[in-house]
């Protein structure tokens, strides 16, 4: 029992998790300082966006005091812990950070779960609340999901960012970075060595294929900078069609849209077309709102169930503001999470025709629990479900994700392209030359002539 405890002070010294420890239960991130986290508490859609994807500023409950902590270990697997510990700080070659061989037992502990679940050390969960925010510091490149033993594939640059400014092209692909082969790391892994600090170098080996289909290796250097994504923008197409494109759920996105829509009415709306291609998701109670607003009063939205099958479902509480209007909604296989759970509800319920091709496949919700040192763990605690029961988890023969009604075929390059072409349009650049056709976009056109 002496080794328990000098093991339990070496992982939790005081001022790493919280002052106090004890067991967390799922009841305990219901209210966080007396506010509720949407995440877990159902509400009536009131506030803002925010997806399965976690309780952001969240923050575990002061525990009582004398309670007692509940690891989860045996006390064989507290000693095997503990003997590898005294093991490497009596006989590794060199000095070690403790707090840093910590976060990486932490980060490999969160890694064995599954591929949403991840422990963030403080500056890596600092990273996280920009990228929310639609701010950050890096190339300025959307990344394609990277599978170990892959490259990381460049899905399109963000005008005037420092990847375009640098020559990189949608269809490219990161074989190293900085002269190290990242191809056997995460995508997570491969993601933390392209970013960095403001104005840094970063040395990429592309691969890159050319109209004849041969291969070509160059290196480029790109100078990181600051990335600020603008999130929504709309048109008017002819015939009274508005578009609205948005590229993630921030937690104010069902409000930036909603007022995009707004806008589109009072030039003489008649049928939306909505486009989530290329939204991974983000805040759930934002999706559950904008949902609402396309749906009639009770229609589902989506339901949770968590490891001991407790259910949760979320209905529209009102007649949605905009539920008279026709709707297409453009999905691609980069649609994910929260654009899943917007795509499966309009379905479903039949207020929308959902266009193009199937979509990523993500079918759990994670909450985010931070720590009083600043670190943080996102773990997956429930699977989400559309109104008819559907389960859209990606399995491992490839199926899961939202089917659309109508699919559209395209090559991956050319759609690359395409979406190239709406973020210009986005962040408020002129289009290139020429004009990139897009034919998921094309169809939905055709189909409100």
């Amino acid at each position: 029992m002496k080794r328990l405890g000098l093991l339990l002070a070496i992982l939790f010294a005081p001022g790493f998790l919280c002052a106090q420890v004890r067991a967390i239960r799922l009841d305990d991130l219901k209210s966080v300082q007396g506010v509720k986290s949407p995440a877990l508490a159902p509400a009536a859609a009131k506030d803002g966006p925010q997806a399965p994807k976690s309780i952001e500023g969240s923050a575990v409950p002061a525990p009582a005091s004398g309670s007692s902590f509940e690891t989860g270990f045996n006390e064989e697997e507290l000693s095997q812990i503990y003997a590898i510990s005294a093991i490497i700080d009596k006989f590794y070659v060199d000095s070690v950070d403790r707090k840093e061989l910590v976060y990486g037992a932490l980060e490999g502990m969160a890694k064995k779960l599954d591929p949403h679940s991840q422990f963030f050390d403080p500056k890596a969960f600092k990273d996280f609340q920009e990228q929310l925010n639609g701010s950050f510091s890096g190339i300025g490149a959307g990344l394609k999901k990277k599978e170990k033993g892959e490259g990381q594939g460049i899905a399109y640059t963000m005008p005037g960012s420092p990847a375009e400014k640098a020559g990189l092209k949608p269809g490219d692909v990161i074989a190293a970075v900085d002269g190290e082969d990242i191809r056997p790391l995460s995508q997570d892994d491969a993601t933390k060595k392209i970013r960095g600090p403001e104005g840094t170098p970063v040395r990429l080996s592309i691969l890159r294929t050319g109209q004849d289909g041969k291969a070509s290796q160059l290196e480029v250097t790109v100078v990181r900078g600051r990335v600020q994504t603008a999130n929504a923008y709309s048109k008017m197409h002819p015939n009274g069609v508005g578009y609205v494109y948005f590229e993630s759920f921030r937690e104010d996105t069902h409000l930036t849209v909603m007022g995009e829509v707004r806008k589109l009415k009072r030039q003489g709306l008649r049928s939306l077309i909505l486009d989530v291609r290329n939204n991974g998701g983000g805040s759930l109670q934002s999706v559950i709102n904008l949902s609402s607003a396309f749906l009639k009063k009770g229609m589902g939205i989506v339901s949770t169930k968590n490891r001991k099958s407790e259910t949760r479902a979320w209905q529209a509480p009102a007649e949605g503001e905009f539920s008279g209007i026709p709707v297409i909604l453009l999905v691609n296989g980069y649609s994910a999470s929260a654009s899943e759970i917007l795509a499966g509800a309009l379905q479903d319920n039949k207020k929308a025709v959902v266009v193009g091709s199937r979509t990523y496949g993500k079918g759990s919700a994670q909450i985010v629990i931070p720590f009083q040192d600043g670190s943080a763990l996102k773990l997956t605690v429930d699977r989400w479900y559309t109104p008819s029961g559907r389960s859209i988890q990606k399995d491992n023969s490839g199926g899961g994700g939202v089917a659309p009604d109508v699919p559209v075929q395209v090559e991956e390059a050319a759609e690359m392209k395409a979406m190239s072409q709406i973020l210009r349009e986005l962040n408020r650049m002129p289009p290139s030359e020429p004009a990139s056709p897009d034919p998921a976009l094309a169809k939905a056109l055709e189909l409100f002539k």
